[in-house]
């Protein structure tokens, strides 16, 4: 039918990558899988005081995020506080995730 309505291509399903874009996601995958492993090794390495150490951070690093935006985030400076104690979070939680277990 030429009226435009393509009835074969469903709307929950997406176009297949391009190939160009294939070895990207590969490379990015793998990256994520060797991150994984170095945060890992990283985090049976230091031990428990580090652990806990992180597992505690975890917990007060939040504090901070909510302190900055009460405050209000209004210049680069504070952005840029306010990703890098997100990310810190992130990587306590993960590296403190195995405390006391």
């Amino acid at each position: 039918m030429c009226d435009g309505d393509d009835r074969s291509v469903s709307p929950m399903v997406s176009p297949p990558l391009p190939n160009v874009e294939r070895p990207a996601l590969r490379r990015l995958r793998r990256v994520g899988r060797q991150l994984r492993r170095t945060l890992t090794k990283v985090g049976s390495l230091v031990g428990p005081p580090a652990r806990a150490a992180a597992f505690w951070s975890a917990i007060a690093l939040p504090f901070l995020n909510v302190a900055l935006l009460v405050g209000g985030i209004s210049t680069a400076a504070e952005t840029v506080a306010f990703l890098t104690l997100l990310v810190a979070n992130a990587l306590a939680l993960y590296v403190g995730q195995p405390y006391r277990r």
